[in-house]
């Protein structure tokens, strides 16, 4: 444990602060100075959805032509080039 006594100018700020937070000198004191000493770390993630949940998101809009049946529109093309290959 460390006492510490402050200089009047300082103390009288920390007085003032302290009463316009309604709390008291000491209590004001002890919290800043953890929040310069000890900062706090951001748990671990559990996983890598909860590591990037604030950045994923989605666009909510009108559905282009281009996006709907991928999978069967690529199917057909790969039919195509096939029997392109196919033909002498």
């Amino acid at each position: 444990m460390i006492a510490i006594v402050l200089p009047s100018d300082i103390a009288a700020s920390v007085e003032q602060a302290a009463l316009a937070k309604g709390t008291t000198p000491e209590l004001l004191a002890l919290e800043t100075l953890r929040e310069q000493f000890l900062p706090v770390e951001p748990a671990p993630a559990k996983s890598l959805y909860d590591g990037l949940a604030d950045y994923i998101g989605s666009i909510d809009g009108p559905a282009e032509p281009l996006s709907t049946n991928c999978g069967e529109r690529f199917a057909e093309y790969l039919v195509e080039k096939h029997k392109k290959k196919s033909m002498p």
